[in-house]
């Protein structure tokens, strides 16, 4: 029982970054945001471009400013248009997964992933 304690406490006060930082899109061009202004309280997103239920994934700047995000076939960025080279990834945005996509920084780099 102390083992299960120990797990869960440490579990609930690690800070997670799995889509990092502020901002999340997903679903159907929805998404939500931690990034009021300082406020806590999260609010929802209906500007997004993607199209995938499962298996997004986002990144924003250490200030909270999304950089870009994506469905694992699409990247969009911050203003919802396709990147250069996003479009027509592997990724399938109709099958039932976990995580497709993961975005990872680039050893040593603040702007390549």
């Amino acid at each position: 029982m102390r083992i299960l304690f120990v797990i869960i406490s440490f579990v609930l006060l690690r800070p997670c970054e799995a889509q990092q930082y502020y901002t999340w899109y997903f679903g159907e061009g929805v998404g939500i945001s931690f990034n009021a202004g300082g406020a806590t309280i999260p609010y929802t997103l209906t500007d997004g471009a993607n199209s995938a239920h499962e298996g997004n994934a986002g990144i924003s700047d250490s200030n909270g400013n999304l950089l870009f995000y994506t469905n694992g076939k699409t990247i969009y960025n911050r203003t919802h248009q396709v990147i250069l080279n996003g479009d027509n990834l592997l990724g399938d945005t109709y099958q039932a997964a976990v995580q497709w996509v993961l975005i990872v920084p680039l050893a040593n780099s603040r702007s390549m992933y």
